[in-house]
């Protein structure tokens, strides 16, 4: 318990304990602080001499001294500022902190001597590192290094303190956070995660998977791999190590407990993977010019670079001045790389093996004719890829019953992931969170069959099959004794609407008395209690923007509508066009428009000068130039525009869950929407660092402190559309039978989406049990608040009426329950009911 309580104030202090510093006094200097922590910036020698300064941020002063005499600090109550040294020092540290901020120093004639331009950046520190290694299936130990929190992550390794070697490592690179080690490697493993605030470091003792490698020859057979001790029953005929002479040699046989420089790299686990690589063979056409062709690391590329050396009286193909082919008249004189490659005349095809890194890069081939005459060279850009290896599929339940799913792929750059189930693509009605192109996807509770995960990049492709079942939930709605009760449940270990345990359609004549049952329905709800889902069409997405200044930037919703104002009027103007890459999309004149290229799904207004322009893709994106000349034929200021296509934000899932301690960590995720931006609320005000544990106000998860409650809101928007579901509202209630129902109840737009004016409820999980409730909910409780509202206006109108009848007696009448409205106080434990 100590330990745990220890590991929270360490994790509670680590923002706050953070102080970074930057010399501020460099024009253009950017400068870095911690989140939560201190910064101290030099902005000045000191303020000697200086008649009059002012610190600026977008246009507010937030330092202003005249005579060594300090007059305005915007932040006083958070920072202190050092005359004698001219350092300001600025405590817990926000996002809002960051931005330009301008020092201006003013002589005494009032003359402003040049500005010195400040950018402040907050990012959010790393506050710690978990280390996970495991072995794999040739011995080799996979260690990957994750951060909580923190901004912008760097990782570097080290083993027995020096940096991790090519030579140590199998797959992965001294940078990224997860490496694969060769399987003789061991010691002392530390990884180091950092950012521009902190650094912090964890290491762990390894040692080897129990791999031995042997290398023997027995009866002309050479036996050459890594192999796990306990049960190798290979190269058994010697089990001691010796050196091996002809003297002391059995017959044909040859023992290496452990692989030389020389025979590494024809270790079994090694040998699989270069026999792998070096079947990848890709081919790429690169007659048309600026060609991107790519080839796999340790694999093979074939290039077509021409039609045929016939009728070709000289070439050369040359990679930075360095001539790789050369050939005049049928006859190859020159070919640099002749030890792995041939190059076939006939169809002009040069087949290049064993592809490393260095083989990369911008190729020209240059032809000239009989007459010397260069012909317009040919440019190929070559890029050497490692091909994905192997797949790895990780599944796990989740306490609502939902699956999570995580496929990695060994080595491979740039890897892109699909998925299928049962051969096909997976929908959205079949993810709860991630999407398609994700390395990790979240499966509804009822999604089960043949899981298929690929990874491919552009030289290959490898995929990975899993079958996959439920988590053993059952989805429950019943309405007992009034209560409504709605989620997913263990199977197992479920107490809940088990008067009816059969399935039937229920009527008012089967019904026990007080109960309805309904079992586990075909179409669950889409929306788990502890889940928001808010959805928005991308077809009804409409932005405007305006074109007329210069360099404007505009943004359109990825199937929706863009309305450009790109002139007041085509009235007095001779012609116009208005184009996008030098093609002509809009052509006018003398108010008539001639042209218009997307005229199927767009309209041009000359009244106004805007151009609608609907079913937005990809493509639509780019710089566009307006162009219009006057009637003499000269030239106005071209205007340039800016067109940026964002897919909008279309749904909004939070899923909440509460810590060991009693904090909530709740997560934000959005599907689809590019760049998107997060922002928190709690009762409509914005969230607080005293209610936050961890995360921050923009990011996508944060953890709240465990006296935090009420109505939470996570909002999600980018340039062209934003997304704000109620979020949820904390109750406790306790059912007839004595069964004590912690719940988080959705809080739909139809319902309580208003501003709370009452104090909240606060949240306590006594029994950890999140219910599910379905939309139904939402018009039930429209009808109950309704009702209340009703019933509360005729009690307290019976209540008068019975106050003047009994107000002269000292003995109150017993009230009658059976005509009365009941009312309930939810509090924050079952205790206080």
């Amino acid at each position: 318990m100590e330990a745990v309580i220890g590991l929270l104030l360490m994790l509670l202090g680590v923002s706050h304990g953070v102080e970074t510093y930057c010399d501020g006094r460099i024009n253009g200097t950017q400068c870095y602080g911690a989140l939560g922590g201190t910064v101290v910036l030099r902005l000045m020698d000191s303020t000697s001499g200086i008649h009059r300064y002012q610190w600026v941020k977008n246009k507010t002063v937030i330092l202003r001294g005249r005579n060594d005499k300090l007059i305005t600090n915007l932040l006083e109550n958070r920072s202190s500022f050092t005359p004698s040294d001219g350092t300001f020092r600025i405590n817990n540290l926000s996002r809002t902190d960051g931005g330009e901020y301008t020092l201006k120093i003013y002589e005494t004639s009032g003359r402003l001597l040049d500005p010195q331009i400040l950018q402040l950046n907050i990012q959010a520190p790393v506050s710690s590192v978990l280390l996970v290694s495991e072995c794999l299936s040739q011995g080799e130990m996979r260690v990957s290094c994750s951060s909580e929190g923190g901004d912008s992550p760097q990782y570097s390794w080290t083993l027995d303190g020096h940096t991790l070697t090519d030579a140590q490592l199998l797959s992965g690179n001294k940078d990224s956070n997860t490496i694969t080690l060769r399987q003789d490697v061991s010691g002392q493993l530390v990884c180091s995660v950092s950012n521009n605030a902190n650094s912090v470091s964890q290491n762990k003792t390894i040692s080897t998977c129990g791999f031995i490698f042997i290398d023997c020859i027995s009866n002309g057979t050479h036996i050459s791999q890594w192999v796990f001790k306990a049960n190798n029953t290979l190269c058994l005929e010697s089990t001691t190590a010796c050196t091996s002479t002809t003297e002391d040699k059995e017959p044909g046989i040859t023992v290496s407990n452990k692989p030389s420089t020389n025979n590494t790299t024809t270790s079994q686990n090694l040998h699989i993977k270069d026999e792998h690589w070096d079947s990848v063979e890709t081919y790429c056409d690169g007659r048309i010019n600026g060609t991107q062709c790519y080839g796999a690391l340790g694999g093979t590329v074939v290039l077509r670079l021409m039609d045929s050396t016939s009728g070709i009286h000289r070439y050369q193909w040359v990679k930075n001045k360095t001539v790789i082919l050369r050939g005049r008249n049928y006859k190859l004189i020159t070919n640099l790389l002749e030890n792995r490659s041939s190059f076939t005349p006939s169809d002009g095809t040069f087949r290049i093996s064993n592809l490393s890194r260095t083989d990369a890069g911008e190729y020209t081939l240059t032809i000239y004719d009989t007459s010397g005459r260069v012909l317009d060279p040919q440019i190929l850009q070559l890029n050497i890829q490692a091909p994905v290896s192997s797949v790895l599929l990780v599944s796990e339940c989740l306490s609502q019953g939902e699956m999570r799913v995580s496929c990695s792929s060994e080595g491979g750059d740039s890897p892109q992931y699909s998925w299928t189930l049962d051969g096909h693509t997976l929908t959205d009605a079949q993810l709860l969170s991630g999407n398609k192109d994700s390395n990790t996807i979240t499966l509804r509770q009822d999604v089960s069959g043949q899981l298929v995960c690929s990874v491919s990049n552009n030289v290959n492709s490898v995929s990975q099959n899993k079958t996959i079942s439920t988590c053993g939930f059952i989805f429950v709605d019943c309405i007992s004794n009034g209560t409504h009760i709605s989620q997913w449940v263990f199977e197992a270990n479920n107490t809940l609407c088990v008067e009816s345990t059969t399935a039937r359609t229920s009527t008012t004549e089967d019904k026990e008395p007080g109960i309805t049952v309904l079992t586990v329905p075909t179409k669950p709800p889409t929306a788990p209690t502890t889940i928001t889902e808010t959805e928005a069409s991308t077809e009804g997405v409409e932005t405007s923007c305006d074109g007329r200044i210069n360099g404007a930037q505009c943004y359109g919703a990825l199937g929706g509508t863009v309305v450009l104002r790109l002139m007041d009027s085509t009235s007095g103007i001779h012609s116009y066009q208005w184009n996008k890459n030098k093609t002509v999309i809009l052509r006018g004149r003398n108010d008539k428009l001639i042209t218009n290229l997307l005229e199927t799904r767009s309209s041009f207004t000359p009244s106004d000068g805007t151009f609608r322009i609907n079913n937005l893709s990809r493509t639509d994106g780019g710089e566009y130039t307006l162009t219009i000349y006057e009637t003499s034929g000269r030239l106005l200021d071209p205007q340039i525009l800016q067109l940026n296509i964002q897919a909008p934000v279309s749904s909004v899932l939070l899923v909440s869950e509460c810590l060991s301690q009693g904090e909530m960590r709740v997560s934000c995720s959005s599907e689809g929407g590019d760049s998107p931006q997060y922002s928190w609320t709690l009762d409509g005000h914005t969230l607080t660092d005293a209610q936050l544990l961890s995360g921050n106000k923009d990011s996508n998860t944060i953890t709240l402190r465990q006296d935090v409650s009420g109505q939470l809101v996570c909002s999600v928007s980018n340039h062209v559309s934003q997304i704000s579901p109620c979020g949820f509202r904390f109750t406790d209630c306790s059912l007839s039978n004595g069964m004590h129902v912690s719940q988080r109840v959705l809080v739909t737009s139809q319902t309580q989406c208003t501003d709370p004016t009452t104090a909240p409820t606060s949240i306590t999980e006594t029994e950890a049990s999140t219910v599910d409730q379905s939309l139904l909910i939402c018009g039930l409780r429209t009808v109950v608040v309704v009702l209340i509202l009703i019933g509360i206006t005729v009690y307290f109108v019976w209540k008068k009426k019975k106050y003047k009848k009994t107000e002269g007696s000292a003995v109150p009448e017993e009230m009658n329950y059976e005509n009365s409205v009941m009312m309930v106080e939810m509090r924050s434990s079952a205790s206080e009911l």
